[in-house]
């Protein structure tokens, strides 16, 4: 699921992507979710491309990473939250559990919010 908000004169103030961890964690499907994973960051913090596509090639490579980033391991599941400012954008991705169902969160929002918008 996607949720976005725009503000008009802004654009997009902040955008949520949240992948069931079944679908991250399944061998045949898990590079379709790290694929939307990685799009969804790159679209995100269009304005912080650059900044972001190191996090986005190695969620999308992972077994290519020795030693994985925080953001990579909060992906895999192997950390439960991970926070970054890049730029003027705040990322953070969290496991979760959602009606009983494990799920990642990746919410990138404009950093001088306290918080990100529900």
């Amino acid at each position: 699921m996607v949720t976005l908000s725009l503000a008009p004169g802004q654009g997009l103030i902040a955008a949520r992507l949240i992948l069931h961890r079944g679908f991250i964690d399944a061998p045949r499907d898990g590079v379709f979710a790290a694929d939307m994973a990685k799009s969804f960051l790159l679209f995100a913090a269009e304005d912080e491309k650059d900044r972001m596509q190191a996090l986005a090639d190695e969620i999308y490579r992972p077994k290519s990473t020795s030693n994985p980033s925080p953001g990579c391991l909060v992906f895999r599941g192997q950390q439960e939250q991970y926070e970054e400012v890049v730029g003027h954008r705040k990322l953070i991705m969290t496991n979760q559990v959602a009606d009983g169902a494990p799920q990642l969160a990746i919410t990138v929002f404009l950093a001088p919010a306290s918080h990100p918008p529900a």
